[in-house]
């Protein structure tokens, strides 16, 4: 499990203790929502905060759903990598195998250098051999 996927993991903890969203800036009141810019409610009209600043108000309104989707969008990204991981070293074995050795030409060098870059942005210090 990689930095990243334990910062994930937390984040989604996080959000499934927190009251459930979405979150609302304003009072609803009788099925209104009731400018109000200082407070946030829960769907279910639960006080999530009060007197804040207008701008913090709905920055912690959105957060709730906001945070959820960006978790969501990383975690596909993620997934993405991985099969990206996964080519470049089948791309890197072929190689290998048609060749019979690593070297230093320029399309082994490309596919390393890839595959470190890749790495690096999975949270890795080092390339995959």
């Amino acid at each position: 499990m990689t930095a990243l996927d334990r910062y994930l993991a937390s984040v989604k903890e996080r959000a499934a203790a927190a009251t459930p969203g979405p979150w609302l800036n304003g009072y609803p009141n009788a099925g209104f929502l009731e400018p109000m810019s200082d407070h946030v409610w829960s769907a279910h009209k639960d006080l999530v905060a009060k007197d804040l600043i207008e701008g913090d108000a709905r920055f912690i309104a959105h957060a709730r759903t906001d945070v959820d989707r960006l978790r969501e969008m990383v975690e596909d990204r993620e997934a993405v990598l991985g099969t990206c991981r996964l080519a470049i070293e089948a791309a890197l074995a072929q190689y290998v195998d048609f060749y019979g050795k690593q070297d230093n030409g320029p399309f082994y060098l490309k596919l390393r250098y890839a595959l470190a870059e890749l790495n690096l942005l999975a949270g890795e210090k080092k390339p995959t051999s």
